[in-house]
C-alpha cells in the first residue's frame, strides 16, 4: 500500500510539472497504430522541439496535419531536405504503410520523451461524464437529500 501511495504522489508531482510547463505536454495514445512500442491507453510526454535538427530517424513525434483533424503520434522513418526545409516521413510501428503525407516542421508539436502505461485510460475515465456523475453528483444528491430530510 505504501508503494502504491508513493507512486501516486510521484505521478501527481510529474503531472503537475507537466501541466505548468510550456515545453512539456501530455497526450493520450488513442489508437493501436504504435503498438507494441506505445500501447493503446498509454500517455506520452512530449517536449517541444525548438531546433528540428535535433530530430532523427527513429524518434517518436506528436504532430497535427491539416489533412487529419486528430493529433498523431508516430515514428520518424526518414527525413528529406526539400528547398531548405525538412520533410519527415512517419509511420506507426503497427501500420503496414508509411503515413500518406510528409510532415513539415511547423506541424510537429513535440518529441516523445516518456511513456506512462495506462495513464491515458485513467485520465479519460476521470474526464468522462459517467465518472463525474458518480464522483460528484451522486454524493451531492445524497447530501442534498439528507439536508431536505432534516428540515422536513
Amino acid at each position: 500500500m505504501k508503494i502504491a501511495f508513493q507512486a501516486l504522489k510521484i505521478l501527481m508531482i510529474v503531472l503537475t510539472a507537466i501541466t505548468c510547463s510550456k515545453n512539456l505536454k501530455l497526450y493520450e495514445i488513442a489508437t493501436s497504430s504504435m503498438e507494441p512500442s506505445l500501447k493503446l491507453g498509454s500517455a506520452v510526454i512530449a517536449i517541444k522541439i525548438n531546433k528540428m535538427s535535433g530530430l532523427k530517424t527513429g524518434d517518436i513525434i506528436v504532430y497535427k496535419t491539416p489533412q487529419i483533424p486528430n493529433l498523431i503520434t508516430h515514428r520518424i522513418i526518414n527525413i528529406y531536405s526539400f528547398h531548405n526545409k525538412n520533410l519527415f516521413i512517419t509511420k506507426g510501428d503497427n501500420n503496414t504503410f508509411e503515413d500518406p503525407y510528409p510532415i513539415i516542421e511547423s506541424e510537429i508539436i513535440g518529441k516523445v520523451i516518456l511513456v506512462i502505461p495506462y495513464l491515458g485510460l485513467i485520465t479519460r475515465t476521470i474526464s468522462s461524464y459517467k465518472f463525474l456523475s458518480i464522483s460528484f453528483y451522486a454524493p451531492l444528491g445524497f447530501l442534498l437529500g439528507r439536508a431536505i430530510k432534516r428540515f422536513l
